[in-house]
């Protein structure tokens, strides 16, 4: 048996020659391929491939060090594809094990549920004509520009409960100055109405 391997020694570019047993473990202690120190045995995964040892080559810090590098490397085209084959994955496997399709139609969350009222937008449009800033005034009410420009255009008849609640806090009036005798309108109402 030769007393050469091949290994990779971290800051340099492909494999180094070294001489020796590769990964011994010597006094409760063993050679690590990427850092090139000499760890402490728990300091390393247990590896059944690996029959000298029985421990991983790599300890576990330069172990998440190479993940985080190889992580950073992949392309944004890359974790879609790698997202969608775990999507198809997971479908498969529902299938195998006779799980139902699952049907999302008529899914709502507690917030959902809870935020269902909308209220017209015209008072609201009236108290941002009085403001100029309105770009300014949609980083603070934590929302969207493009909600503040569909609310002073009008392109947007109906607003959310929530949404016109933070806007009025970040124009400093409470919600029921503006909307003063102003019926909301719940989810199923505002269908109708559009559906008519």
């Amino acid at each position: 048996m030769s007393n050469y391997y091949r290994t990779s020694v971290y800051g340099h570019r492909g494999s180094v020659i070294k001489r020796g047993v590769p990964n011994p473990v010597v006094c409760g202690r063993k050679f690590c391929c990427y850092c090139g120190r000499w760890r402490h045995v728990c300091d390393f995964r247990p590896n059944s491939r690996n029959t000298r040892s029985g421990l991983t080559s790599l300890c576990v810090t330069c172990m998440r060090i190479k993940s985080r590098q190889q992580r950073a490397r992949i392309t944004a085209k890359q974790k879609e594809q790698r997202r969608e084959y775990q999507r198809l994955w997971h479908y498969m496997r529902r299938r195998e094990a006779g799980v139902p399709e699952r049907n999302f139609k008529n899914r709502h969350t507690v917030i959902d549920k809870a935020e269902a009222l909308y209220l017209p937008s015209g008072p609201l449009a009236a108290a941002l004509a009085m403001t100029g800033e309105w770009e300014t005034l949609a980083r603070r009410a934590g929302v969207p520009s493009r909600t503040i420009f569909r609310m002073r255009s009008g392109e947007g008849q109906y607003v959310r409960l929530d949404v016109a609640d933070k806007v009025a806090t970040a124009l400093g009036w409470p919600l029921e100055v503006i909307y003063h005798g102003v019926p909301s309108i719940p989810v199923a109402e505002l269908e109708r109405r559009e559906a008519s």
